[in-house]
């Protein structure tokens, strides 16, 4: 019997935070398998520059750290993001 991998994609604009977000599913559970975003609302660049596919580091990134955050999913995805990105900024993920 072969097994089939069933995946949902979704591509969100966070007008609050100015970023596209592109989100991975495993359809069945539900649960987040990808992460991806971009700042900004230009969805042809989002999906030209590549930000269309899961970005390894910042979904284990995501799958650590989501549990010091409330709020709703999307919410807390985009705390997880701004950490992320201050981070980033910052030196430490490099």
């Amino acid at each position: 019997m072969k097994h089939k991998e069933v995946v949902l994609e979704q591509i969100v604009w966070c007008s609050g935070d100015d970023r596209i977000i592109y989100i991975l599913r495993d359809e069945e559970s539900g649960e987040i398998n990808g992460l991806n975003f971009m700042q900004g609302d230009g969805v042809e660049l989002f999906k030209d520059q590549g930000y269309n596919k899961p970005d390894v580091e910042l979904t284990r990134f995501y799958d650590v750290t989501k549990v010091y955050f409330g709020g709703s999913e999307i919410d807390v995805i985009n705390k997880v993001f701004w950490l992320w990105v201050n981070l980033d900024g910052e030196g430490f993920l490099k």
